[in-house]
This record gives C-alpha cells, sequence and structure tokens, in this order.
C-alpha cells in the first residue's frame, strides 16, 4: 500500500429530535490515528466529511435522519482525487452508532474503486456513544471491509501498519501493562494526534461541541483510556475490556501546552470515559498549570464524565479548581439503589451531594446524567430519580442531562436482547423512537427537566437567567453548559432543515 486516506463520516440528526441527537464530537481517536501515521513517516490524506462542511444538510430517504457534511457526490470526488494512481488503505472511522448507515456507506463508496485497495474500520474505542463493530460486523460482510482495529489505537493500529508498511523506526508505547491495570510508564517516545490535518477552524466557527465551548478554540484531550466498570447498558465494558490505562501528569501538561503554543487553543475538553479513576494525576497536572506560564490562561472540562468518589475532599477539587478546572460532568444513572445495581454502577450518592455544594461554592460548573427506561425500572424507580434530581438542584447542580436506554451493539443489554422492538442498527440513537414505551420516557424526561428548571429558578435565580439570557442571545455570556448550547444548536439544526425543504 502507497498510503492511507482516512476518513470521518458525516454526521447523523434526528428531525425529531434535534437535542439529544447531532452532538459534535471531534475525532480524537482518529486524530490519534493520522497522529500514528504521520509519526512512521506514511504518506496520509484526511477527509473530514462533516467538518470539511458542518453547515451543509442533506436529507436521508432511507431514515428519519438530516445528514450534516459533504454530500455522497463530494465524497466520491475528493476520495477519487486523493487515491488516484495509489494503492490506497481506507481507514473509516466507526466513530458512533447513529453513524452507522454512513459508515456502510463509505465502504460501499471506498469498495466500487478501481486498484489495490483495501478498507479498514477504525473502531471508536473511547467513547460511550460508540458501538463494538465486532458485534455488528455481518453487517460489513460484503462491502470490500478488509480490516477492522478495534480495543486500542495505540497497539493494534501501531501492529497493523508494522506488518503492514515498510517502516524503519522502532515505536515505544505510550503505556505498558502492569498486571491488569495499565500503568504509566517512563522515559517513553510520545506523539500528539495530529489536528493540524483537521478543518479546526470549521468546528471551531459552530461555537458547539459535546462540552460547553466557551473560548473560540478548544480541542479534546484523552488523559486516559478504557474503564474498569461493567454498567450493562454501556459499551465501554467490551470496547476496553474493563482495563484503564493513564498517562503521566507530565506527558498531558506537555500535550496542553504544545497546543495553547503552537494554535493559541485555550480550552481542553476531557473525554476520557472516567479521568479520576486516579486522581492525583489530575492534581499534578493541576499544580504543573498552576506553576507555570500557563496560570490563569488555560480551561479544561470534564466532559464525558467520571467517578467522583475518588475527589474526597472540597482540598482537592480546589487544587483543580486552581489549575483550570471549570466543569465536571458524573452520571449518577438513577436515583434508585435497585437499578443501580442491575446496571452495576457503584455511585454515592450522599458525596455527590456534597461535591455539588463544594463545586458550588468554587465556581466549577456541573452536570448529572440520568438514564431511564432500564428493563425491570417501575414507576418508584423513576420517582427516585425525580428526588435525586431535585436534592441536587437544591444543593447546586448547574445542569442535568437524561438519556433513554438503547440496546448499543457490544453492551450486555443488547446481547442479552432486554430492550424489545430493537431491529434496525440503522435506528439507532439515544432517541430511540421505536420503543414501545417512548412516549411514555419521553413524558418523564420532560416532568424531570421542569421540575430541574423551576428549582433552579427558586433557590438559583441568579443563575437561571444567567442560562436564559445565554440561550436566547438577549445578553452576551460565555456558553458554561452543555443545556445552553443544545438549544443553540437544535435551532441550528431546525433552519438548515427548514432551508433543504424550502430548496425541494
Amino acid at each position: 500500500m502507497d498510503q492511507i486516506i482516512f476518513i470521518n463520516p458525516p454526521m447523523h440528526v434526528k428531525k425529531n429530535d434535534t437535542y439529544t441527537t447531532g452532538i459534535v464530537f471531534m475525532p480524537f481517536v482518529l486524530a490519534e490515528a493520522v497522529g500514528i501515521a504521520n509519526f512512521f513517516k506514511i504518506e496520509n490524506r484526511v477527509l473530514d466529511c462533516f467538518g470539511e462542511n458542518p453547515k451543509k444538510t442533506n436529507l436521508n430517504s432511507e431514515l428519519n435522519d438530516i445528514i450534516i457534511g459533504i454530500s455522497e457526490k463530494e465524497i466520491v470526488r475528493n476520495l477519487k482525487k486523493f487515491s488516484k494512481n495509489k494503492n490506497t488503505l481506507f481507514v473509516i472511522f466507526a466513530n458512533h452508532m447513529s453513524n452507522h448507515w454512513s459508515v456502510k456507506n463509505l465502504c460501499k463508496i471506498c469498495k466500487s474503486f478501481d486498484g489495490k485497495n483495501q478498507i479498514m474500520l477504525l473502531e471508536n474505542s473511547e467513547a460511550v456513544t460508540s458501538y463494538s463493530i465486532r458485534s455488528v460486523l455481518h453487517e460489513f460482510q460484503n462491502l470490500g471491509v478488509t480490516y477492522f482495529c478495534d480495543y486500542d489505537v495505540e497497539e493494534n493500529f501501531v501492529k497493523f501498519i508494522k506488518n503492514n508498511f515498510n517502516i524503519k523506526e522502532i515505536f515505544k508505547m505510550k503505556f505498558k501493562y502492569k498486571g491488569d491495570v495499565l500503568e504509566d510508564s517512563s522515559n517513553t517516545k510520545s506523539y500528539v494526534p495530529s489536528w493540524e490535518a483537521f478543518p479546526l477552524k470549521n468546528y471551531w466557527g459552530l461555537n458547539f461541541g459535546h462540552g460547553p465551548v466557551s473560548s473560540s478554540k478548544y480541542l479534546p484531550l484523552l488523559t486516559s483510556k478504557g474503564c474498569p466498570y461493567p454498567c450493562q447498558f454501556c459499551v465501554m465494558p467490551e470496547l476496553s475490556q474493563r482495563r484503564w490505562r493513564y498517562r503521566s501528569p507530565k506527558d498531558i501538561f506537555l500535550e496542553i501546552e504544545y497546543w495553547y503554543n503552537k494554535l493559541g487553543v485555550s480550552e481542553f475538553h476531557v473525554e476520557d470515559t472516567n479521568p479520576t479513576i486516579n486522581v492525583q494525576r489530575l492534581q499534578k497536572l493541576s499544580k504543573l498549570i498552576y506553576l507555570s506560564k500557563l496560570k490563569n490562561k488555560i480551561s479544561w472540562k470534564i466532559v464525558s464524565g467520571t467517578k467522583l468518589e475518588t475527589i474526597k475532599t472540597q482540598e482537592i477539587l480546589k487544587d483543580m479548581k486552581q489549575g483550570g478546572l471549570s466543569y465536571v460532568s458524573f452520571s449518577p444513572e438513577s436515583g434508585s439503589k435497585k437499578i443501580r445495581n442491575l446496571i452495576g454502577k457503584p455511585f454515592d450518592i450522599e458525596h455527590s451531594v456534597n461535591f455539588v455544594s463544594w463545586a458550588s461554592k468554587l465556581n466549577v460548573k456541573t452536570q448529572a446524567c440520568f438514564i431511564i427506561g432500564f428493563p425491570d425500572e417501575n414507576l418508584v424507580d423513576l420517582l427516585k430519580s425525580f428526588l435525586l434530581i431535585s436534592r441536587l438542584t437544591f444543593f447546586g447542580v448547574d445542569e442535568i442531562a437524561i438519556f433513554i436506554i438503547s440496546p448499543v451493539p457490544g453492551s450486555e443489554l443488547y446481547k442479552n436482547e432486554r430492550v424489545s422492538g430493537y431491529t434496525n442498527n440503522n435506528e439507532f440513537s439515544f432517541s430511540p423512537n421505536w420503543r414501545k414505551d417512548y412516549k411514555f420516557l419521553q413524558f418523564i424526561k420532560l416532568i424531570c427537566y421542569a421540575n430541574f428548571l423551576f428549582l433552579k429558578l427558586i433557590f438559583w435565580p441568579k443563575r437561571f437567567f444567567k442560562n436564559f439570557f445565554t440561550i436566547f442571545g438577549i445578553k452576551k455570556f460565555s456558553i458554561d453548559l452543555k443545556m445552553e448550547s443544545a438549544p443553540i444548536r437544535s435551532r441550528y439544526y431546525k433552519k438548515n432543515i427548514q432551508r433543504v425543504h424550502n430548496e425541494v
């Protein structure tokens, strides 16, 4: 093979739910794979089908979706131009289950080209919105897929490159195994994701991402990989094999410093599924930032959730705040101990209440995430979640997020077929309108959100009105919460949908 073409799919958005779907994730695992190719000096190109034109909206005739990004004709034209007269490995990023239709369509496109080209599926092993390629591999049998890379890009993609390309340099792993937990190793050669290959200005121009975007330039950041917990609704136990590997504070700091100096990036969204399992790392990182020239210049946010119990004291949180921490997302999942036990989710409610109170005093924004619709859940369990939301709101949680359970391919729910009615992987999202109880669960969501907003207005009126003014642009504030950016993003999509309908 002469070169690699890395492809990020366009993004799918459900027309009937532009709040829960259409969340913008920058492709950090794909950027890492590009970084590996550059490290080995392998010729490569990147086609970010979403990022190339995130303002273009296309209608999907097969699904009740809109597709954001360049059109299929533009994809074909670019790939033909990039791969002309060269034997190419197409690496297609299977980034999120909601984009599964487009991942398969990209395989069809790449298969149609002449030449000795090959196709690899690259699994997104570091996101709860991802899915297991192994679980749906049968759907790719006749689509020309030759390879798939799962679990850990650093390990498996590097092995593939060594076996299939003429490599002279020896790559040293950033992480080393030590028993069942991976320990950081010192004196190893490291690299950074190749974000220069992506259309960053287009992402920044949207002013919304997975986390709340408060600065003109932001980047995702992985400080660790994997998750050791067995939550049944989540795909991470399958993707990470319940192993957790982490980077040293110095290594993380050097990456932050690198992007600040090179691109002027001042905001970093920590996308780890559980960055605080070893919270001392982030304490040390915070001190490195606080004692450096980056003090008061850097903001970092834990946007994908974390384990709160390891942040045991207010002093630990204060250290992290001094080093730039401004936002923390965490996931009680349910107010019912019965449901948490069925899920396999250990969670200390009393500590979460204390944490929210500490964060409120330190002006660290917090988000609490819940799931509803788990099998065996009843009205009493839903009431307990309602009451926990109320309690957290009283003590100062800044926002909540509620998701309806969907059986993600690779999760235990998917394997055991414990959610009925799910027949088509193309229809997956966290807005599963194929569920028979979907309307009821949507009603429960609305009640919980209305209760949260009412209590926030009563107990935290200044914060409530700040959120209100930000959402509707009445007064210019920075976006500090996902609940502030979600309505803005939803209006943006609806405007584009209407424009496309008018053109048709």
